[in-house]
């Protein structure tokens, strides 16, 4: 199909709906119906019976299928970790022990908040398996220490991804590198690891980050949020649940989750880590681990097993609305692939530009490329094979460009509510994704401002 403005119709109409009727289904349909309509030259009545194939065919897909249901066992995981008390137990420990001296004993709420965010940032070796995890300690923490849970998404959301895009020891860093040998580069993982100092947007938005927590700087939705603080009959209740269990029934289903990972990597990779069906690993890791922890919970909780299977049980239907928005959310982003919005952004920004202001340029066409699409994955896959070449024909050295692509990707991720990592980051802790969306946006902006000048400063400077 022709390349126009049109194409980005979607895109706008999804945010403009979601942001009007404060509906994600809504805005989500809104902008697949129009991408169809446009797929069916126009035809509204081919464009809706098109919106319901796609919506379907999304669970056609393998890849799909074992990320969405993923997502609904770490719901199980998740809800027999709160119910045995091994949150709340792990919490207490952690209040106890962390600290190298008294004064990060966690006593107040920036502290409470710092440890939420060392969590997302120690567990970097999956984005999901971070951002649940992370989400449900830090809601527990939020409710003891009075914040919202629109703080709790943002130092989710702004901890997994940008931990899983600076260090390479992930599915994140397995996928790379291997787009990058697809493309003839021979030392993959000597770019990925001096790509890390240069990684502007990842590293300042761990920063601002801690700007946020320790000088309490809340501003825009966030400042709303935190204002308007209301804890839930529900929460009120978890958080006077003084029932705890050992801490080890949180670390070792993630240590179990970890090591299964890397072995169906391995496997699936047959003995090549980038080589691996990172879903199936993810998958097969997580049921693994809801066994475990199963287990766990009748060996260390005292919980019959009919009680642990209930509960496994109830926190799996408890993500059901967070398998339905994946789903709209791939089928989006699908559509957006086929309207090759990507390509169109890039054809856009990539002509006749000077090499000084290259890598500003893949920063900014990467995050309006995620912001777009809703998918980070996605961006990576277009923008590489246009950033090899690019690092060929300048004087600007890969490194740079492939980590002012990463940072450009994680930014415009961010910023978009089709995007999968901001379903979960905002369902995980307990937050409407629109708010999260509102809450987040302004320090993603601040942050993409003083990455997008580093840039700037790095490409005259090569």
């Amino acid at each position: 199909m022709g390349q126009s403005w049109i194409i980005l119709i979607p895109t706008i109409l999804t945010i403009v709906v979601c942001l009007a009727t404060k509906k994600i289904f809504v805005g989500m349909f809104v902008g697949i119906f129009s991408g169809c309509i446009i797929l069916a030259g126009g035809n509204p009545l081919t464009g809706l019976g098109m919106s319901f194939d796609k919506l379907i065919g999304v669970v056609s897909s393998a890849w799909n299928v074992k990320l969405i249901l993923f997502a609904t066992l770490i719901g199980g995981m998740i809800k027999l970790m709160q119910v045995s008390g091994a949150v709340s137990g792990l919490i207490q420990w952690l209040q106890k022990k962390t600290r190298i001296n008294r004064q990060i004993k966690i006593t107040t709420p920036a502290k409470a908040q710092f440890l939420t965010w060392l969590i997302g940032v120690l567990l970097f070796f999956d984005q999901y398996t971070s951002e649940a995890v992370t989400a449900t300690i830090g809601k527990t923490l939020a409710n003891n220490y009075g914040y919202s849970r629109e703080k709790v998404a943002y130092l989710v959301d702004s901890t997994a991804s940008p931990m899983c895009a600076l260090l390479p020891l992930n599915s994140w860093g397995a996928y790379i590198i291997g787009l990058l040998a697809t493309l003839g580069v021979s030392d993959t993982m000597g770019v990925m690891i001096k790509a890390l100092p240069f990684n502007f947007y990842c590293i300042i938005a761990l920063v601002v980050c801690l700007v946020v927590i320790f000088k309490n700087w809340n501003i825009g939705g966030m400042k709303e949020a935190e204002n308007a603080i209301a804890v839930t009959a529900d929460d009120a209740e978890q958080a006077q649940d003084t029932k705890t269990a050992t801490p080890w029934l949180v670390v070792l289903p993630i240590l179990v989750i970890i090591a299964c990972v890397i072995g169906g990597q391995l496997i699936t990779g047959k003995g090549t880590f980038a080589d691996g069906d990172t879903s199936t690993s993810v998958f097969y890791a997580m049921l693994i681990g809801n066994v475990v922890t199963i287990i766990m919970c009748m060996i260390f909780a005292g919980m019959k097993y009919g009680e642990a299977v209930k509960a496994c049980g109830q926190g799996i239907l408890e993500m059901i609305p967070v398998a339905m928005l994946l789903v709209f959310a791939f089928c989006l982003s699908g559509i957006c692939g086929e309207l090759n919005i990507g390509a169109f952004i890039s054809g856009i920004t990539a002509a006749h530009i000077p090499n000084a202001i290259v890598p500003a340029l893949v920063f900014v066409t990467g995050a309006l490329m995620a912001f777009a699409t809703g998918s980070s994955w996605g961006t990576f896959a277009i923008m590489i094979p246009i950033v090899v070449p690019m690092a060929a024909a300048s004087v600007i050295p890969m490194n740079i460009l492939v980590a002012a692509m990463l940072s450009g990707a994680i930014m415009g991720d961010h910023c978009s509510m089709i995007s999968d990592s901001t379903v979960m980051a905002s369902a995980f802790s307990g937050c409407d994704n629109v708010k999260h969306f509102r809450t987040q946006l302004p320090y993603a902006l601040i942050s993409a401002g003083a990455a997008a000048v580093l840039y700037l400063i790095t490409g005259f400077v090569m």
